[in-house]
């Protein structure tokens, strides 16, 4: 059984809030009429519809225009942009403060992690749940959906899950042994499997063969000081982190 962070506190929030616009010149038509929603909060923030809640741990991303917190009870809430359904509501309607995700909300959360239109959740028991968009498999699901709005579990089943993460278009996750799973887009090297997956397709137009369902990162190197390259046997990870095309 997993446990989530101990500390409890109170959610603040400061900087751009105008989630359809941020990263962009121009709003979606789609969302244009969201333009003039959200503004730019110069100061530390409370939400009105968090009085009461105590909040466990907060997650975001660099390239994510979306948020989640879990409450010491281990709900999850998600708000901001939601073109993909990013946000677990089941549909694709943008949310301005945080919202419980119902669906979640027989599970006990622990850790989430936020991709630039997708989401991962782990709970006590090791399950992963991925909602959003899954283009390139970065869900898990064994398919290319373009989108999944609400929480569906990942065809993974091998030992629980103690850590993920998420990098723009692919999700890493860790197993209690210390094995590390990638899926998604593998464009940059960014799986971990010696190769960026590419390949011409029709009318000669470059695609990539992405990682559809949870794939073991089984080959570790190391360059000697003379340039040899060797394999490093018995690796156990302890930890994983994703910028958006990279990971350690």
């Amino acid at each position: 059984k997993l446990e989530g962070s101990r500390c409890r506190g109170q959610l603040l929030i400061f900087g751009a809030t105008n989630w359809d616009l941020i990263g962009r010149k121009e709003v979606p038509k789609q969302q244009v009429a969201y333009r003039n929603l959200g503004q730019n909060l110069w100061g530390p923030h409370r939400y009105g519809c968090l009085s009461g809640i105590q909040v466990r741990s907060v997650v975001s991303g660099p390239c994510a225009a979306h948020s989640l917190l879990i409450t010491a009870e281990g709900k999850l809430w998600s708000w901001g942009r939601n073109e993909k359904g990013q946000l677990g509501h089941g549909d694709t309607k943008r949310v301005e403060a945080p919202k419980l995700i119902e669906v979640l909300a027989s599970e006990a959360i622990v850790l989430a992690a936020c991709g630039r239109n997708h989401t991962l959740a782990l709970t006590e028991s090791g399950s992963v749940f991925a909602f959003g968009e899954n283009k390139m498999g970065q869900l898990g699901l064994g398919n290319q959906t373009d989108a999944v709005p609400s929480p569906t579990q990942i065809m993974y089943n091998g030992q629980p899950i103690t850590k993920l993460a998420c990098g723009a278009e692919f999700s890493m996750i860790m197993d209690c042994k210390g094995n590390l799973y990638s899926f998604g887009c593998p464009e940059y090297g960014q799986l971990g499997h010696n190769s960026d997956g590419k390949f011409i397709a029709r009318a000669q137009r470059i695609e990539y063969d992405c990682e559809l369902v949870p794939r073991r990162v089984a080959i570790f190197i190391e360059k000697t000081k003379d340039g040899q390259i060797l394999p490093v046997p018995n690796v156990v990870v302890r930890d994983v982190a994703c910028g958006a095309n990279h990971t350690v």
